[in-house]
């Protein structure tokens, strides 16, 4: 999670809803996929993507078992809180799936 992911997150969820159609935006539904990282991941990532922005943060994430990593429970917790405030404000009729 970028320093500015919610803003980011929030300008993308708006654009959905300004730019889908209306019979799409009837039957729409959402799945959340928090990322998970690992060893490999950021191997594969600096050579296909040497610009990209490193999104493996220490501070954000624990161990998940050899060389895996997911985002800590506060910061998820805090994500999920952020998705489902903003997809009911936004996409009041449709249903979140799943988050995990």
């Amino acid at each position: 999670m970028i320093d500015n992911w919610k803003e980011e997150y929030e300008n993308l969820i708006k654009f959905l809803k300004e730019n889908l159609s209306d019979e799409v935006k009837k039957d729409v539904f959402f799945e959340i996929i928090f990322m998970t990282y690992s060893y490999v991941h950021c191997m594969i990532n600096q050579e296909a993507f040497p610009n990209a922005i490193n999104l493996y943060n220490p501070e954000l994430m624990t161990g998940r078992g050899r060389g895996k990593y997911m985002y800590k429970n506060y910061v998820r917790e805090d994500g999920e809180k952020f998705f489902r405030e903003k997809l009911k404000k936004y996409f009041p009729e449709n249903e979140i799936i799943y988050i995990v």
